[in-house]
């Protein structure tokens, strides 16, 4: 929380798929995310989910919806 908002690395959407996979997701969760969420090409499938971030691109859009 301490790092400017330049400096703050992005996070894969396969990163984020994960934590809410061992978090125990259900149906009304949201994930927050304070950073740049990226598409993810290691993952083939993404779940459906919620995603509140900072900045998402294009492509991470597309494969959310």
């Amino acid at each position: 929380m301490s790092m400017s908002r330049t400096k703050k690395p992005p996070i894969a959407l396969s990163r984020v798929s994960k934590l809410l996979k061992l978090r125990g997701k259900d149906e009304s969760t949201v994930a927050v995310v304070v950073e740049t969420v990226i598409n993810a090409d290691r993952q083939l499938y993404v779940p459906k989910m919620d995603v509140c971030a900072l900045l998402v691109t294009d492509k991470a859009r597309e494969r959310i919806l």
